[in-house]
């Protein structure tokens, strides 16, 4: 959900932190530059996914998406500090290559962790279910979002060390899954 976190609140998070709040007026005053932002991170998540199935391949599975996520999650942690656009912009490519990393490595696990039958029969329902489940923060980003801003007292920088923290309490779980690797007994 961090992703959909920096990506619904952009403006309001450029607005505080260049203008010192969310207001209309600030919101407006962003927009070109959220914009120029969000085609960044896209550009850079498709650098980052170049060497990312390089490091896929060399590290494994389980390393890659560790190792991309952390890449993730640093410039959000670093978000809390930020206080100028050339420091968000450097945040945004730094966490674009992370995310092109995490990825390029995510994807193919589908596949690699269905049988060959399942893999003929089912690709296309296990991909379906893989991205409504992926789409389902993106619904919940908003309204919780938007409540985390609200207690934090329309401090829209809190969002990104939540965006960091929802990255990195996933690692434990990737770490944990069983046949990640090719060879791995169950």
């Amino acid at each position: 959900m961090s992703f959909e976190f920096i990506a619904i609140f952009l403006y309001g998070i450029l607005a505080f932190i260049l203008h010192g709040s969310a207001t209309e007026e600030n919101v407006k005053a962003v927009t070109s530059l959220g914009l120029y932002l969000m085609a960044l991170f896209n550009i850079t998540v498709l650098l980052g996914a170049l060497p990312g199935g390089i490091i896929y391949d060399r590290l494994g599975r389980r390393l890659s998406i560790i190792l991309g996520g952390i890449i993730f999650a640093l410039p959000q942690l670093w978000g809390w500090f930020i206080s100028t656009q050339t420091e968000i912009v450097i945040a945004l490519a730094l966490a674009g290559i992370g995310w092109g990393i995490l990825m390029a490595a995510s994807y193919p696990v589908i596949g690699d962790l269905l049988t060959h039958y399942e893999r003929e029969a089912f690709t296309g329902r296990y991909y379906g279910f893989f991205e409504a489940t992926r789409s389902l923060p993106v619904l919940l980003a908003g309204t919780i979002g938007g409540a985390i801003v609200d207690l934090a007292g329309e401090n829209y920088r809190i969002l990104f060390p939540i965006g960091a923290l929802l990255v990195l309490l996933a690692m434990p779980m990737i770490w944990r899954m069983k046949n990640l690797e090719p060879g791995e007994k169950q």
